[in-house]
């Protein structure tokens, strides 16, 4: 909601990726399975190393109590 802040827990274990958001598991896939994605409309989606971003479409955002670790 606005003004509240949001939980997201991102996990990344190979090519599997889980995203839960606020408790509820909003993605769980396998990039692997897109194949057939172009690098063209999806920069990155093959890349086996790189860094992090965060980031806004349009609108302001804030982050706070960002951790990362290695499992």
């Amino acid at each position: 909601p606005v003004g509240e802040w949001n939980t997201i827990d991102i996990t990344a274990k190979g090519r599997q990726i889980t995203i839960v958001l606020n408790g509820v598991k909003t993605v769980d896939a396998n990039l692997d399975d897109y194949k057939e994605a172009s690098e063209k409309d999806h920069p990155g989606l093959k890349r086996e190393k790189g860094h992090l971003g965060l980031q806004s479409h349009s609108n302001r955002v804030e982050f706070r109590n960002v951790y990362v670790k290695e499992l």
